[in-house]
């Protein structure tokens, strides 16, 4: 997974276009977003904790062994 990061300038003259344009999302981006997520929460209905970890290892660049505090 790529993942594209954009930098603003609120002091730079486009910056209320080029936040607007962010701020726009396509129908096909929702729809794929809105799947990944379903798979998500299908993965961790199945699986649980082992899923939640797995996310967060993925996701958050965090290793847990448990959910536990």
């Amino acid at each position: 997974m790529t993942l594209n990061l954009r930098q603003l300038d609120t002091r730079s003259a486009d910056f209320e276009a080029s936040f607007e344009r962010l701020r726009h999302w396509s129908a096909e981006a929702d729809a794929a977003i809105e799947s990944r997520v379903a798979e998500i929460l299908a993965d961790v209905r199945a699986r649980g904790d082992a899923a939640v970890l797995e996310c967060t290892a993925r996701f958050d660049a965090l290793t847990a062994t448990s959910m536990a505090r």
